[in-house]
């Protein structure tokens, strides 16, 4: 399937870090996702309820990110799959986690992983 719906640069702000400092105050993130999906419905009826209603994941991905305390980019990133895998029909994810200034001499660190339902139990 080659059908995605993409969020890009979503900001939100949550504890995130191993250093003490870090732990101290809400940090900036940036996400992106890309959902895989089958959009052909979509395309033909124009109705929102045949694909996903990406305000509201965008939503719900913000609410859960900045109530969230993470040591890990990572876990930061797991965390975000498993909400968009369980608020929408998507086969397949891919999250990206971006932390501005997360070292000193780059503009920002971050990860990128994969999830596909077809994988979890």
């Amino acid at each position: 399937m080659t059908d995605s719906i993409k969020i890009s640069a979503l900001r939100a702000n949550c504890i995130l870090g191993v250093d003490k400092a870090e732990r101290l105050a809400p940090q900036p993130v940036e996400i992106h996702v890309t959902l895989e999906v089958d959009l052909e419905k979509a395309g033909k009826s124009d109705r929102v309820t045949d694909t996903i209603d990406y305000k509201h994941l965008a939503n719900s991905v913000t609410s859960a990110v900045e109530s969230s305390s993470y040591r890990l980019i990572e876990a930061l990133a797991d965390r975000i799959a498993d909400v968009c895998l369980s608020e929408s029909p998507a086969l397949a994810i891919e999250v990206e986690v971006r932390k501005p200034n997360a070292l000193a001499r780059a503009e920002w660190a971050g990860v990128t992983i994969r999830r596909s339902r077809r994988l979890r139990s």
